[in-house]
């Protein structure tokens, strides 16, 4: 049709392209040889493509890592996540642990869990956020990464949620000012700095320990059955907002009938600490729930895409391109189904 489609070599997405051909004859499309649908996304990126097929999960991820690239349309039907196990005389008894692991870890809240942990951090991402995020990790982030591996290693926490933190904070600016007095790349206020010992609050080394140190304060400070990720959540709206107003929302997600353990609970009563009918029966009053709310989302937007710029840089290798295969030269190896 005149257009450069990529796909991944041998995926599913063969088969629809092949029976799309039957009525577009003049489709054509490359496929590559790579790991996955984030070297496509790059060679779109690059501009080495114009258009790549790729599954909508593995899209809705990495688009964060690629903000510049948009869905144009969904093709085929929607396919089931499905696992494969080897063809074998105990792949039953292999087959009903796996349905029971996954009955289990359904009932336990694990399966759910996993998908804050992995797929949450994205639920409220920005994309005009992303794209400029992106260029800042590639023009200021080189000089001060070093630094905060340094002292994320001292305060045993991950140097990139260290790194997410200060760029929300201050986008990276030793000498950044509020309105409200707070100061340097931790916008610690003269009160903590002082508390934390720091003589300096524009010193990017000082800045740095002293947030790091007060975070992992609250984070202690936390009740010891809050689990991860909600544990790191909580804590990163109690940075924001203050110890007491966390637990004024967690009071009230526990009335409206939510866990109190759970950030997604916690995350939708935080707005009604600004709410004049809710707010004076709390302890500590009024408070800015709202941004609370999109501090967190976006520090741990921020962390998940410095994670996967990582995952980019060490994957991502030159793909290789395979001739297409048009219908009467397909020879495909079919596993078995159990």
């Amino acid at each position: 049709m005149g257009r450069d489609l990529v796909i991944v070599a041998g995926s599913v997405h063969l088969d629809t392209l092949i029976a799309l051909k039957q009525g577009i004859p003049e489709l054509s499309w490359r496929e590559i040889h790579a790991a996955d649908s984030m070297e496509l996304m790059q060679l779109v990126t690059d501009e080495k493509a114009e258009l790549a097929i790729v599954d909508s999960i593995e899209f809705s991820i990495q688009q964060q890592l690629f903000p510049r690239i948009v869905a144009a349309l969904e093709i085929g039907e929607a396919a089931p996540v499905v696992w494969y196990l080897p063809q074998s005389a105990s792949a039953q008894a292999s087959l009903e642990r796996v349905n029971a692991f996954l009955v289990s870890a359904q009932a336990s809240g694990q399966i759910a869990q996993l998908e804050r942990e992995h797929f949450g951090r994205w639920k409220h991402a920005s994309r005009v956020g992303s794209i400029t995020f992106q260029r800042k990790i590639q023009e200021d982030l080189p000089e001060w990464q070093p630094l905060m591996e340094t002292i994320a290693g001292e305060y045993q926490m991950d140097w990139r949620l260290l790194a997410a933190m200060a760029y929300q904070e201050s986008h990276w600016d030793p000498n950044a000012r509020s309105h409200t007095g707070v100061r340097g790349m931790m916008m610690l206020t003269r009160v903590t700095a002082s508390e934390l010992g720091l003589e300096d609050r524009t010193d990017a080394r000082q800045s740095l320990r002293g947030g790091a140190r007060f975070f992992k304060d609250l984070l202690r400070r936390l009740p010891s059955d809050i689990g991860e990720p909600d544990r790191t959540s909580m804590a990163l709206a109690a940075y924001n907002m203050g110890m007491g107003h966390l637990e004024d929302a967690r009071i009230m997600t526990q009335q409206a009938g939510g866990d109190p353990h759970l950030w997604p609970d916690v995350r939708a009563q935080l707005p009604t600490l600004q709410n004049p009918d809710y707010f004076p029966m709390t302890k500590f009053g009024f408070a800015e729930g709202e941004q609370a709310v999109t501090y967190v989302d976006n520090i741990r937007h921020y962390e998940g895409l410095l994670s996967l710029q990582g995952l980019t840089e060490s994957r991502l290798s030159p793909p290789i391109e395979v001739d297409v295969l048009l219908p009467d030269d397909l020879r495909r190896a079919h596993l078995p189904v159990l």
